[in-house]
């Protein structure tokens, strides 16, 4: 496709998401938007995104097409063994947008993944706000037998609000989903049948934000615990931790590289699992406190959300055990020096030196890299600097098809956007048979990027 074809693309999808979404509340909330409101959302913002968009390409190191792949690959060749790394054998997903990969992927390219005016939630001034829902999460008949399980092991209540009951309602079907994947474990007999079996502990890692008090934690984990154990997985072969703080994404890239590390040498089992709902009052009225809920006045702002995903993980010593294809991950972290939020303007050369990073540690070149998959919402300062790892780095991606990011499909919603694009990742690596870039930027602070390994690597 020519580079002015590209850009009038460029320009007619930033024009239309900035009018579109602008055009939709305003009909929805009945509002009438006064001449500042017009001149900010249908024309200075779209301009101030294009100018980013074309920085961003000028900035680029210029390669003739045909030569571009064969220059990437001289400029860093990848090392002949490949770094420690850990085993995704199978993954599952809750999102507003699909409940398999390949639905979720589809529903991203199509741009259809995207935030609607929410029907029931208001902000300050009476309208509707803007979320990503999950129609009917968890219906009555869950949220009972949660509640009579937990009841009869005298954990203290729980108190949970709608939002923890939604959450742990499409947290619920992940995990049974990953533990009857578990259970394929040539080992996962009962305990009475088998009691010496070297069977490995199942560690179950559960990425929670702090809207979750101690109480709630631990019942959140105990259902999931039990979850697992009636899908088969004996219970005495189960260890569950919780991380519940402002950063969960970056809880999930300390897990990724902490398991990766314990798989070199111990037998290694883990359901990663993380979900949140931030679709509810208590949740919409705290980022409104906080001046950070999305609105036409606020395009910079949070777009409440809600999801679950999960990843079953193992050494390569277990993974051989299941009959399944898995691709294997290596993960790399790290925390900027100042806040993404407050930052004058958008800068990726973190994340570009951990997508290199992780390329060099899975013996990768850049330039082999088939699909680009990250958490990224619609905030610009996140957009553009996705656009800068893609343009620079990975300029053999066609930033329709290739480049796919799971914030907007899931919203603001934890680390769920993160394991979900993970989750995609994994469905992406197997289908092309070619490794896969995932990254986290949403968070502030913290960055992670994770390159997917398929079975076989490309010649």
């Amino acid at each position: 496709m020519g580079t002015w074809m590209k850009g009038g693309l460029a320009a007619l999808v930033v024009f239309g998401l900035c009018w579109g979404g602008a055009i939709a509340w305003w009909q929805g909330t009945g509002r009438s938007p006064s001449n500042t409101e017009l001149a900010a959302v249908l024309l200075a913002a779209p301009l101030a995104l294009l100018a980013a968009l074309l920085l961003v390409r000028h900035l680029r190191k210029p390669a003739a097409p045909e030569t571009a792949a064969a220059n990437a690959d001289a400029a860093m060749p990848a090392p002949a063994v490949a770094g420690p790394s850990l085993a995704l054998l199978a993954a599952a997903l809750s999102t507003p947008h699909g409940a398999a990969a390949e639905e979720l992927a589809k529903a991203i390219v199509d741009q259809l993944a995207r935030s609607d005016l929410d029907p029931e939630l208001l902000d300050d001034d009476g309208y509707p706000v803007m979320s990503v829902r999950v129609e009917d999460p968890a219906g009555p008949e869950l949220r009972e037998a949660i509640a009579l399980w937990l009841g009869a092991q005298a954990l203290p209540d729980p108190q949970f609000g709608d939002e923890h009951w939604r959450a742990l309602g499409m947290v619920t079907g992940v995990a049974a989903d990953l533990a009857h994947r578990a259970g394929a474990h040539p080992h996962a007999l009962p305990e009475e049948i088998a009691p010496k079996s070297p069977l490995p502990t199942l560690q179950i890692l559960l990425a929670l934000t702090g809207a979750w008090n101690e109480a709630q934690r631990s019942a959140a984990g105990a259902w999931i615990g039990h979850v697992v154990a009636e899908s088969g997985w004996p219970a005495s072969r189960i260890s569950t931790s919780i991380a519940a703080q402002p950063a969960p994404g970056a809880a999930v890239s300390n897990w990724l590289i902490q398991l990766t590390a314990q798989a070199a040498g111990t037998p290694t089992l883990a359901m990663l699992l993380s979900c949140d709902s931030q679709i509810g009052e208590a949740s919409v009225n705290a980022l409104a406190a906080e001046g950070r809920l999305f609105g036409a006045n606020r395009q910079q702002g949070l777009i409440p959300g809600e999801g679950a995903a999960g990843l079953l993980l193992a050494d390569a010593t277990q993974a051989v055990l299941f009959d399944s294809e898995p691709v294997h991950l290596h993960t790399v972290a790290a925390r900027r020096d100042d806040s993404a939020d407050v930052a004058r303007k958008p800068d990726a050369a973190l994340l570009r030196s951990l997508g290199t990073q992780a390329c060099t540690q899975a013996a990768v070149a850049p330039a082999k890299v088939a699909v680009l998959l990250a958490d990224t919402g619609h905030r610009t300062s996140r957009v553009m600097e996705l656009m800068e790892l893609a343009n620079q780095e990975l300029a053999q991606l066609d930033a329709g098809t290739d480049v796919l990011a799971t914030g907007g499909a899931c919203g603001h919603a934890g680390a769920v956007p993160f394991v979900t694009a993970l989750a995609l990742a994994h469905q992406q690596a197997l289908e092309r048979q070619a490794p896969v870039l995932c990254v986290s930027n949403e968070d502030p602070h913290y960055r992670s990027a994770v390159l997917v390994r398929p079975p076989v690597q490309p010649a």
